[in-house]
């Protein structure tokens, strides 16, 4: 996954190769205004997905309009490459079969296999919120 923080003037762009094949991208607007991509406004606080599947490189252009401001707009934009495999998901765990999330299962019980003394573990952050006031 490819991940970008950007940061745009009113009346900029961006653009941006996502490359070839199947790809999915994410974009989100944290702050500012509203930007424009593929003919699509999207607001301060909303987000829209794309899904390609080009057999050339793709450019994204993205906007930001003329908006009589001198904040920045800023969004997240995350590409990342299908990988087309099945998934299966239960509880924190995501693999690609329930058998899978099964055997995970059993080892986290088990503390083998990555989960050694797991029962043990203790958050680092746990109180940090408490120490702050």
């Amino acid at each position: 996954v490819e991940y970008y923080d950007i940061y745009l003037k009113e009346n900029q762009s961006f653009e941006i190769n996502i490359g070839k094949g199947k790809k999915n991208c994410f974009i989100y607007v944290h702050s500012g205004e509203r930007i424009n991509i593929l003919g699509k406004k999207i607001e301060k606080y909303q987000s829209s997905s794309i899904f390609s599947n080009n057999k050339q490189d793709e450019i994204l252009t993205i906007k930001t309009e003329k908006y009589n401001s001198e904040k920045l707009t800023g969004f997240i934009l995350l590409i990342g490459t299908l990988i087309e495999e099945p998934i299966s998901k239960y509880g924190p765990f995501v693999m690609n079969t329930m058998d899978e999330i099964e055997n995970t299962f059993r080892d986290y019980q088990l503390g083998r296999n990555g989960f050694e003394g797991a029962h043990e573990w203790e958050s680092k952050i746990k109180d940090l919120s408490k120490k702050k006031k």
